[in-house]
């Protein structure tokens, strides 16, 4: 998907969408109805930018990020696993480590060498390659989808985007401002 538009006019964006392809490892590995879950995603996004034109870029941002934030979930909806060998699977936990160290590790732990890499920029095909199993599960959790984009969020908001999305920081039960500082220590 072309977002240059977007990520020309604030680097932001541009970090954002770095960070959302190493959680969800691009293009290429989670695809709902054929179509990849970061396409989804960022055209929700786009959209959300769209909207806001007249508000100024900052407001763009903001909503740019908010709709990001709030599709974050739909990662958990993917199950995958990598074979090791025949007797071990390795599963990717996304709340603990994006799709590309999923990548780094799955490789790092392969026991022998095989003749089919499924990480490769041109996978070999599944029907001769089963080590990458990736499955989409319409599955509810016990936490909320807003809980779960929360967890996620570490992995493609910086501390300056939280902030502006009204988040707290981490060990903090408000949001940091100069005014809470200026309360907090006198």
């Amino acid at each position: 998907m072309d977002i240059s538009r977007i990520t020309s006019q604030h680097e932001g964006t541009k970090e954002i969408v770095l960070l959302l392809d190493k959680l969800v490892g691009g293009s290429k590995y989670l695809h709902l109805h054929d179509t990849p879950i970061i396409d989804i995603i960022l055209l929700k996004a786009m959209l959300a930018w769209d909207r806001e034109q007249d508000a100024g870029l900052e407001q763009q941002f903001t909503m740019f990020s908010k709709s990001i934030l709030y599709d974050l979930y739909q990662v958990t909806h993917f199950k995958v696993s990598f074979r090791v060998n025949e007797s071990e699977s390795i599963h990717w936990d996304c709340i603990s480590q994006t799709f590309e160290e999923f990548k780094q590790d799955s490789k790092n732990n392969r026991k022998k060498l095989k003749k089919c890499d499924c990480f490769k920029d041109n996978p070999t095909p599944q029907n001769s390659c089963n080590c990458l199993k990736i499955e989409y599960i319409d599955k509810r959790s016990l936490l909320s989808n807003d809980a779960i984009s929360l967890l996620l969020a570490r992995h493609v908001f910086n501390r300056r985007v939280l902030n502006l999305l009204g988040l707290p920081l981490p060990a903090r039960q408000t949001v940091y401002s100069l005014s809470s500082s200026l309360i907090e220590h006198p």
